[in-house]
Formats: structure tokens, sequence, C-alpha cells
């Protein structure tokens, strides 16, 4: 039987409009978490504490900010308590960001860490590790970074060790994807195997000191990849909760140059519950559930459907595999 590490990623939007706390995070979350419930099923939510930590210091500024505050501390409270795994997300540009009283302005020139200052990116992985264990009260072990764009953040794995977090999970084996906002390059690992790392996430090593869980991917055709984009896009009941996702003029550009891409090299896709590509997750499974024992799915609440939350409900229902938290 295989095991299904389900990992969620708790964040808003973070195009033109970024959506809302309550249609992005609160209520696709509660439809998942009354789901899971019935088949006493844990996931792990990779919670995007750059956006709360911006929160926490806005909150005092903005009542609207306030309440949104408290909404997520609540639910990730109660996920803790219920026996979910809390882990850390970072999107850096929430740190740059500010809200005028109605949206909040992204400021797309940080979206990496590598984007910051070294010393201010250390610094602020800092305070969000502080931030979640406060909020949970128990150590935080688990990452995902923020566009999956890690590589070029030189002290990340010193980072992570200094703060107590042994477990990531950033790596889509086999994809790349260069642009002006987001890079990351996996084309040397063509695995979803588990595995542990020192200094480079790319060497899997025997006994390293970080634990790699990489996003289950797997090969296909370009002409598959449109058909499961069209098809899951006329799916019955497949409109997502959250309320955000406007592409600005340059997103728009490095959209179309990343589709362009897929026409001349391989191309992936991963396993997840997002309304967009949940379809095609059983292309990956069937692609590789002989080869691995242990499965990371990715998903995000901002990105769930009635219909790609059926899909999920159909793999608790199934009994090839149980489901556990990293």
């Amino acid at each position: 039987m295989n095991t299904l590490y389900l990992t969620l990623d708790y964040e808003l939007f973070l195009n033109d409009r970024t959506g809302d706390v309550n249609n992005c995070l609160i209520a696709p979350t509660n439809h998942l978490i009354a789901i899971l419930e019935k088949y006493d099923a844990k996931a792990t939510f990779f919670v995007d504490v750059a956006f709360l930590f911006r929160l926490y210091e806005l909150k005092a500024e903005w009542a609207i900010l306030q309440t949104d505050y408290d909404k997520i501390v609540e639910q990730i409270r109660a996920l803790d308590q219920k026996g979910h795994e809390i882990a850390l997300h970072i999107h850096p540009q929430w740190f740059y960001s500010n809200f005028d009283g109605k949206k909040w302005v992204i400021d797309y020139a940080y979206y990496k860490l590598s984007d910051m200052p070294q010393s201010d990116a250390d610094k602020r992985f800092v305070d969000c590790v502080h931030l979640l264990k406060g909020i949970v009260g128990q150590p935080i072990t688990a990452f995902r970074a923020g566009g999956y764009s890690i590589q070029d953040y030189k002290s990340f794995p010193e980072i992570l060790l200094s703060n107590g977090i042994c477990k990531d999970s950033s790596v889509l084996p086999g994809m790349k994807y260069v642009s002006k906002l987001q890079y990351y390059d996996y084309t040397l690992l063509n695995s979803a195997d588990i595995y542990t790392f020192n200094d480079n996430i790319l060497s899997p090593v025997t006994d390293g000191d970080i634990q790699e869980f990489p996003i289950a991917t797997a090969k296909i055709s370009f002409l598959q990849y449109c058909f499961y984009k069209l098809y899951n896009s006329i799916i019955k009941n497949n409109q997502n909760w959250g309320n955000g996702g406007d592409f600005s003029t340059h997103r728009w550009k490095e959209f179309i140059k990343n589709i362009l891409q897929k026409l001349f090299i391989c191309t992936y896709i991963s396993a997840t519950i997002d309304y967009q590509s949940f379809t095609s997750t059983d292309y990956v499974l069937k692609h590789i559930k002989n080869k691995y024992s242990n499965i990371v799915i990715i998903g995000h609440p901002k990105n769930f459907s009635p219909a790609s939350l059926n899909y999920l409900q159909k793999l608790l229902n199934s009994k090839e595999y149980c489901f556990n938290t990293l």
C-alpha cells in the first residue's frame, strides 16, 4: 500500500487580486477538513508565514487586518489540535507589500528569498519560524519554499538546520521554471523517492541532515498536458473557492513563455488536488505508484473546488493508499 502525503500551501493569491482570507483560506480549508475527518486522515499545511508576519505588523492600523490575523491564527491552532502538521512556507514579497485600506499592493521585486539582501532574508526567516512556533506552541520541522525557488538562496541548508527544520518539500523532480520572478531547475533529479541531502538539494546522500520529500511528478506529452488543462476547465462544479488570481501584464508574458517552453522540452505534471490539474493526478499515480511507496501530493486551499475535493475523497476511499503527514 502506498502512503500519500497530502501537503497544502496555505496562502493567498500572488497576482493582481490576492483574494481574501475567508474565500482563499478559511472556507476551503474547512471544506477539506470536513472530508479528512470522515476518514481520520491528516495533512501537512505549509503556512505562508510571510503574509501572517505582515498582517501582524499592520493589524494595529487596519481593523480588517486584525480580523484576518485572528481568523488565520484560530484556524491554524485548530488544525494543529486536530493532529495536522503545521509547517513553514514563505513568499517573501509579503515583507515588502502594503495594504491600502481596500486591497493588497504586492511588491514583485522580492519573489524569492534570494531576491532579498542575505542578512534580511536570514532574519525574516527566523522571525517567521518564531511567529509560527508561538502560534502552535511546538517546534516547526518542515519547510517549502515559495514558488519552489530555493536553489539560489545560498544559506538555505544552514538556516533550516539552525532553526530546527530537518524536512523540506520544495522539489519537483524533472521540472524547470526560469522567469523574472521564479527560478528552479530540478531536471537533474528524475526520482520522486524521499532522500536526504546536506549542502546541495540536488545531491542526495546517505544519512544527510535534511530529508527531502519531492512532490510527485510524471513526464507527459504536451498534447496530453493540454487535454488535461482543457478537461479541467469544463468539469461541472470545478470553480475554485478562491477569489483572486488576475495576472498583471508582465506575468501574462511569463505565462505564455512557460507554455511555449513546454512545446520544446519535456513536460512534467505534478500530483495535485487543485481544480486546474486534479484529473491529471491519476496519470501521475499510475506512472509512479509501483516505483515509490511514499508519494507527496500538493494542493492549495485557494484552488480547491467541489470537483477537486470529490476527487480527494475518491483517493481517501481507495484501498490502495493511506494518508500521513511528513
